[in-house]
């Protein structure tokens, strides 16, 4: 859901819904539309990951949606997708996959408890919603700066996610934080 707010008002995307408190609708750039859907409160996502079969339902949507060959922000073929369990309870989807822009095996590690970032559910079940999510967005995006932080398995896979070294860790991330700080700013990195 993108929230940014220029100086001369909102930008085109997903807002809060200024008439609806769990709400999210439409900017046109110029107006609010009539698109518009709810944001699962925080009660409903909770019983939804918290239900039991939760992490079995995501794995098994992953795995259909890469079978019926749905799009993803870039070409990526799933190799495997199986379920863990942290010792908190929580489900870890781990996907094993290939993707366009590079040539290593990737893997990736996600507790399945933390929300989407795009859009909201709408017609689709909080599953579904959050399967798309993952394939369209975490897997289907070029990790970019998170390349350099992949860490190889014995089986020749790269893995990120949870429990991998996040963008922080990277000896760069300070230097990358203010450039982007500036770039959303408007000024040239130099001006920092």
């Amino acid at each position: 859901m993108q929230t940014v707010v220029m100086d001369d008002g909102l930008t085109r995307g997903w807002h809060p819904d200024p008439s609806r408190p769990r709400g999210i609708r439409f900017w046109d750039g110029e107006r609010w539309t009539a698109h518009s859907t709810d944001w699962p409160s925080e009660d409903e996502w909770n019983a939804a990951v918290t239900a039991p079969g939760w992490g079995e339902c995501v794995v098994a949507g992953l795995r259909q949606y890469f079978a019926e060959g749905r799009s993803t922000l870039e070409p990526v073929r799933l190799v495997d997708a199986n379920l863990e369990v942290d010792p908190d309870g929580v489900p870890v989807l781990l996907a094993i996959y290939e993707h366009a822009f590079w040539p290593e095996r990737t893997g990736m590690r996600r507790r399945l408890e933390r929300t989407p970032v795009s859009g909201t559910p709408g017609d689709r079940s909080l599953a579904e919603w959050l399967v798309d999510d993952i394939a369209w967005l975490e897997m289907g995006e070029p990790l970019g700066r998170r390349h350099d932080l992949l860490v190889e398995d014995d089986n020749g896979v790269w893995w990120w996610g949870n429990g991998y070294p996040d963008i922080t860790q990277h000896p760069d991330s300070e230097r990358w934080e203010q450039e982007d700080h500036a770039h959303l700013g408007g000024l040239h990195p130099d001006e920092v």
